[in-house]
């Protein structure tokens, strides 16, 4: 019954070196006797094929940080000459009053 039935197995080749070694070996190997230089290409290639996306990517996200960082300093810029404490002298024109040189004191003429 095996004899009518074997065309579904796997050829076996026997090798015999002056009868002292026997090795058998299957034509179709096993499914965990899979090259594993065959995955570390195929992951390399997926990571390689995304290379260009990558650079886009990091281009764009430098330009917004930059645009980011310029935009908080232009603020922090703006704030130091805003808040500097003086006060504007009057000016001649628009009042009778000058300065006299002592800050906060002012002289009627």
């Amino acid at each position: 019954i095996l004899e009518e039935k074997d065309c579904n197995l796997t050829q076996v080749k026997i090798d015999e070196v002056l009868c002292l070694v026997c090795y058998i070996a299957a034509k179709v190997s096993a499914n965990n006797a899979v090259p594993s230089h065959f995955v570390a290409a195929q992951y390399l290639l997926y990571i390689c094929c995304y290379v260009f996306l990558y650079v886009v990517l990091l281009h764009g996200l430098r330009g917004t940080v930059y645009s980011i960082l310029l935009h908080v300093l232009g603020h922090v810029r703006i704030l130091d000459h805003s808040l500097s404490v003086r006060h504007r002298e009057p000016r001649a024109e628009h009042s009778t009053e000058t300065r006299t040189g002592v800050t906060g004191c002012y002289k009627m003429h």
